[in-house]
């Protein structure tokens, strides 16, 4: 009798414990993903060379951009047939996700052409086109960046 309330309370504790470390993953996911998005706009600003004038016109369209740009992203994974299942679906599944992926990337495409034109009410446009480029930099410097950390990490990890 004793040693079960042991065992209840041993994995009681346990459970408790898993609970704090997945909130703390979470809680360390969001920074990272605030750190990141602080470095992007900062590589933005910097890279487009923002006055004071078109920094305060230009945020407030840049963060509508963003915001529908993360939600077709957000779609768009969810609906993403998995690698795995690739091999055990069907033709017309494939298929179907064939036309998802050309829809998905469309989207994106669509958003991009509807904030260039307000980009443009604000901005120049070479400085439009500089922001489509300067978030390519970015977001290659950043996937650089994780890969080289990952290739340390296995190198520490070898014996």
């Amino acid at each position: 009798m004793m040693r079960r309330r042991y065992v209840c309370l041993f994995f009681l504790v346990l459970a408790l414990c898993q609970v704090n470390f997945i909130r703390l993953s979470a809680q360390n996911n969001a920074r990272a993903l605030e750190r990141i998005e602080a470095l992007k706009i900062a590589y933005i600003s910097q890279r487009l060379n923002l006055t004071p004038e078109e920094a305060e016109k230009f945020w407030p369209v840049y963060n509508q951009y963003e915001q529908e740009m993360n939600a077709a992203r957000q779609q768009h994974r969810q609906q993403q047939l998995n690698v795995q299942h690739l091999a055990s679906a069907t033709d017309a599944q494939v298929n179907d996700a064939l036309n998802d992926e050309l829809a998905y990337e469309q989207q994106m495409v669509d958003i991009r052409k509807k904030y260039r034109q307000q980009f443009e009410r604000v901005l120049p446009p070479r400085k439009v086109a500089l922001l489509f480029v300067a978030e390519r930099e970015f977001t290659n410097q950043l996937i650089n960046q994780l890969k080289e950390r990952q290739q340390r990490r296995r190198l520490q990890q070898k014996p």
